[in-house]
This record gives structure tokens, sequence and C-alpha cells, in this order.
């Protein structure tokens, strides 16, 4: 069985094909849990094809899947996270400011 990609749903890190789930933690919500990766300092091109290392405001460094084309699941929103270009990533709501 394959490893689910970064932005999957999991519940576990072995779900994830990057050994990491992120899930909700204090104000912070990850509905269903995110297949991700600490992209933080030196890690930053530890992010596999499709997804981009973006900054969580309070949180820190993580790998989110890129969008479009693919949609972002319930509770994420396709949006611009600062890096310009016009690149955007699937990232929990309340990161894209007004969800």
């Amino acid at each position: 069985m394959a490893l689910a990609a970064v932005g999957a749903p999991c519940m576990s890190d072995n779900q994830c094909g990057t050994g990491f789930c992120g899930h909700s933690w204090g104000l912070i919500s990850i509905p269903g849990g995110y297949c991700t990766a600490d992209c933080s300092g030196t890690k930053k091109d530890i992010c596999p094809s499709g997804s981009t290392c973006e900054l969580l405001d309070n949180v820190g460094n993580f790998c989110l899947s890129t969008c479009p084309p693919d949609p972002c699941r319930s509770g994420y929103k396709c949006c611009d996270m600062g890096k310009g270009g016009g690149a955007k990533s699937c990232a929990p709501n309340q990161f894209c400011g007004g969800g």
C-alpha cells in the first residue's frame, strides 16, 4: 500500500510518505490531520514534488500541497502564503486569512 502524499488526511505518522502527520494542537486546527514534513532551516528542500515549504505563523515551516490543479479538501483553502509569484498552497483556513 502506497503511503499518503503531502496534504492527505492522516491519523498517524506511518500513514504518510513524509513520515509525519500534523494534527490539531492548542489554538491550531488541522482538520483530519495533514501529511507534511518539517522544512525549517537547512531542510527547505525536503518537500516532495507537488508540495512547497511554507511558514505557518507561530507554528513553523512545513510542506504544504500546492494548488491548483488539485482542489483542497474540506477545512483547507488554496491561498497565497506570501511567497509571491502566484504560487498557492492548500493550508488550514486560519492561515489563509479569514477562515
